[in-house]
């Protein structure tokens, strides 16, 4: 299997995975808030954003697109000789699209998750994937 069906296939499988809940609480009855559903309360989008999102993403011809979703919190503490040196602490927050287009890769990150964010990320990514610049490998070694 090549990376690109790799990531198509978990992709799929993930997406399966993640809207499981939803569907099988549409097919019980049971209409307990789902970990999608909560998520995407918590970033503030809709359904129709995401897919939205994912059109823009694709607008170009992209062969695939992924979006991620990240809110997470860093603290460090740094002792020297039993005292308290210095501290740090951080919040990441925010949403990337990926779009797969033949080889090419597009990648565009936000910090501000509304809808026209995620429409520009969503092209600028779609952009740099279906973008005609090839550039060869540099040798590190």
């Amino acid at each position: 299997m090549d990376r690109r069906n790799f990531i198509r296939t978990g992709g799929l499988a993930l997406a399966g995975a993640v809207a499981a809940p939803t569907f099988a609480s549409d097919l019980t009855g049971n209409k307990e808030a789902a970990p999608v559903s909560s998520a995407m309360q918590h970033f503030g989008i809709t359904h129709a954003d995401v897919r939205k999102t994912l059109t823009a993403a694709l607008e170009k011809g992209g062969d695939y697109a992924d979006l991620f979703f990240e809110h997470t919190f860093t603290n460090s503490v740094a002792l020297q000789d039993g005292a308290v040196n210095r501290s740090n602490s951080n919040i990441d927050f925010g949403m990337g699209v990926r779009v797969l287009s033949g080889d090419q890769t597009g990648y565009a990150y936000i910090e501000n998750v509304t809808l026209e964010e995620m429409l520009k990320a969503a092209r600028t990514a779609a952009r740099i994937a279906s973008s005609s610049v090839k550039t060869k490998p540099v040798s590190l070694t």
